[in-house]
């Protein structure tokens, strides 16, 4: 069982109703906070793929979470997409691992404090990146990054700008990392060399939150405890090992906590309360698409939860926990670009 409470948040799936659904009659409490504005699709997008500060920011950010018997890669897969944020698990992390964690009122950091020690693992923030792996490895990765970035002084200025260039990546099933590194710095205009030092492997599908490219080296190679070397030019980079010990620097407190920040300043977002009981879940997302204007786009196995009936009740959350409300009880989750939603099968 896996369950991830936000705000009071409850939602429950219920037995299949006789009757048929009018979608008129659905009761779509959709309130708008008074006095709060709309979430701008420029602001959609930064909820999509955080910034630094903006996933500083959610880390902070207070739930109550329930695994039992969870694989790693799943818990940390959810966490991902129902908190915003991006997370990378080394790929010498075990993802079957079985997870076993009650949390009340906690933050996102607490969260994954609790957990990585449950399993033996560190994890530190690379960027708008989560890390969790191997606890010498989540020690090091700042330090091999700060170690690229240096070497990045010396060379020139317009080629610096195609390393730091931020840009998120996003790679299918089955990728292989020799290929999907020589890619990133073909479109660079960059050239690996040595790549055959990379052993062969097959990746899970995907998304990184952006990132400088540099920084997108570092954690490729860091799992197969490998870095690179980049050129006195700057238009190469050599895998090489990591020279061990690596230098890292100090702190006082034994894990880095992220500072209290300030919410980005932007707009509020539209907040909304919604309460159904028994209702079809592709009723419900069909009355949201219309009062919200979103351009949905249902997968084809997800489509056949159409008719799944759900029963939610939320409120004042935003649209993400709105859409996350309705459809996590079908069996079903979303992925959202501004106002185009895509729904898939869990």
């Amino acid at each position: 069982m896996s369950t991830i409470t936000a705000y009071g948040q409850k939602c429950s799936e219920r037995h299949r109703s006789l009757s048929l659904i009018d979608p008129k009659h659905v009761s779509l409490a959709l309130l708008a906070v008074i006095g709060l504005s709309t979430v701008s699709a420029s602001l959609a997008q930064n909820l999509s793929a955080p910034t630094a500060q903006q996933t500083e920011w959610k880390l902070q950010q207070r739930f109550s979470v329930t695994w039992q018997g969870q694989g790693l890669g799943a818990v940390l897969q959810r966490l991902a997409e129902t908190q915003g944020i991006s997370i990378w698990l080394d790929r010498r992390t075990d993802p079957q691992q079985a997870v076993d964690l009650r949390l009340d009122d906690v933050s996102l950091t607490e969260v994954l404090e609790a957990l990585v020690k449950k399993q033996a693992l560190g994890f530190t923030m690379l960027g708008s990146v989560v890390y969790v792996g191997p606890v010498k490895s989540s020690r090091e990765l700042q330090a091999l990054s700060r170690q690229l970035h240096e070497s990045l002084k010396r060379i020139p200025s317009s080629t610096k700008k195609r390393w730091l260039r931020n840009d998120p990546s996003d790679w299918p099933r089955l990728g292989n990392p020799q290929t999907l590194l020589a890619e990133l710095l073909e479109e660079a205009s960059l050239k690996l060399l040595s790549k055959d030092l990379i052993p062969h492997d097959l990746w899970e599908a995907k998304q990184l939150s952006p990132l400088p490219l540099v920084d997108r080296v570092v954690l490729i190679l860091v799992g197969f405890d490998l870095t690179a070397r980049i050129s006195a030019d700057g238009e190469a980079c050599e895998v090489v090992p990591i020279k061990h010990p690596v230098a890292v620097k100090r702190n006082k407190r034994k894990a880095k906590r992220p500072k209290p920040l300030r919410r980005p300043a932007r707009k509020k977002e539209k907040q909304y309360s919604l309460q159904l009981q028994n209702q079809p879940v592709g009723a419900i997302i069909d009355q949201l698409a219309k009062q919200l204007k979103l351009e949905v786009v249902w997968d084809k196995v997800a489509s056949k939860s159409r008719d799944r009936r759900v029963s939610c009740h939320v409120k004042n959350v935003g649209l993400d926990e709105l859409l996350n409300s309705v459809l996590s009880p079908g069996g079903l989750r979303f992925q959202r670009d501004g106002q185009q939603v895509k729904i898939m099968a869990e």
